[in-house]
């Protein structure tokens, strides 16, 4: 098993970006290979664009308390992501995302790790767009994160 980990500062409050990782509705947004996420309560069923790219099911652990999320699998080389939300100084957040990766055969290991490196960092630079880009446009209400969307602070309105 390796792990491996990335990290990204967004520039938008930890609540705000938390709340677009816990909505499987936006992850085809900033993760291009993804073209769906079905969501139940407990499990999420993750569906990829390349169909060399097989689908599988996740267990769902949310730690709202820790600003934290959590996937487990047993399908395919992906064995679990963590992604965490730290609150700096200001509105903004250090988001670090840690992947568990089943190890193939030994040729296709530095390969694979290699994949796994580049989608996970184009993953959080494409989120980082995305966030940053809807928090500057005033957008803190969204169908996809819910009702008042996330206790942020709505922008002044001139008028």
């Amino acid at each position: 098993m390796a792990v491996v980990r990335q990290s990204i500062l967004v520039d938008v409050p930890r609540p705000f970006a938390y709340a677009h990782w816990l909505a499987p509705a936006r992850y085809p947004d900033f993760m291009r290979d993804v073209a769906e996420i079905r969501a139940s309560e407990n499990y999420w069923r993750w569906e990829f664009r390349d169909p060399k790219d097989e689908p599988f099911t996740a267990s769902l652990n949310v730690a709202k308390e820790e600003w934290a999320i959590r996937w487990e699998t047993s399908e395919g080389p992906w064995r679990a992501l963590d992604v965490t939300f730290g609150q700096l100084a200001g509105p903004s957040t250090w988001i670090v995302c840690s992947a568990e990766i089943e190890i193939p055969p030994a040729g296709a290991a530095v390969s694979s790790l290699e994949s796994v490196v580049r989608r996970t960092r184009r993953w959080l630079a494409d989120f980082q767009t995305m966030v940053e880009e809807r928090w500057l446009a005033g957008d803190r209400q969204d169908a996809a994160l819910g009702p008042d969307s996330l206790g942020c602070p709505q922008p002044e309105r001139s008028g």
